[in-house]
């Protein structure tokens, strides 16, 4: 069925778009598919500039433990102050902003500044895992877990 002229414009019918959706979906499946080839190929450099990241700014790994696609700028702030790290909003937004455009494992979620975290960095270098361990090993605190008590001395 040829689509419709309306008074506004141009009306797609059902298989129209239906088809248009299709095309998309492949194109993402491509650039996906492509993105995920890169990450393969540069793994082991990309795993080394982000440990030296982590290393050097701890903060950068903290918030990219946090990130998943629902906390706010604000909520992440709280978050991190709740676990005892001590950071401004516009520090944390400094970061994030790098963690989408400098270092690309992370995406932004709508208009506001919600981010989640890029999957093909999650599936082919299993950053999550790795930022906690880096943290870890540097004796930084993990956001997000409970804090380690210490031992009461005394009889």
């Amino acid at each position: 069925m040829p689509a419709r002229r309306g008074k506004v414009g141009v009306v797609a019918t059902d298989d129209e778009i239906q088809n248009a959706l299709l095309a998309i979906h492949s194109r993402l499946g491509t650039i996906e598919g492509k993105i995920n080839l890169v990450a393969r190929a540069e793994r082991e450099e990309l795993l080394r500039v982000l440990e030296e990241t982590t290393r050097k700014d701890p903060l950068v790994g903290q918030i990219y433990l946090l990130i998943d696609g629902s906390r706010s700028q604000k909520e992440i702030v709280e978050e991190l102050q709740q676990s005892g790290i001590s950071v401004s909003q516009p520090t944390v937004s400094r970061r994030m902003i790098a963690l989408v455009r400098e270092y690309g494992i992370a995406d932004p979620v709508g208009e506001g500044a919600v981010l989640r975290k890029d999957r093909a960095a999650e599936d082919v270098l299993n950053l999550s895992a790795r930022v906690k361990r880096w943290l870890e090993e540097g004796g930084h605190t993990v956001p997000g877990q409970p804090r380690r008590r210490r031992p009461r001395s005394g009889p």
